[in-house]
């Protein structure tokens, strides 16, 4: 943590308060790796579907 004592004088905060913003950034940033995870996960869903789909009207079995 090369930035914490940076960041503590910069905005002169406390080392509680600094804590916290670490652990609100680190949640925050939890929840928006898995919005994307989850969103990648539908897209490859219906791409398999569409695909699967597809060749079964060509006549190819997957």
């Amino acid at each position: 943590m090369v930035l914490l004592p940076l960041i503590c004088h910069m905005f002169h905060t406390d080392p509680a308060t600094t804590i916290l913003a670490f652990t609100v950034t680190d949640f925050l940033l939890l929840i928006g790796v898995g919005l994307i995870i989850g969103r990648n996960t539908r897209v490859l869903k219906y791409y398999y579907q569409h695909k699967k789909r597809t060749m079964s009207e060509v006549g190819v079995e997957i």
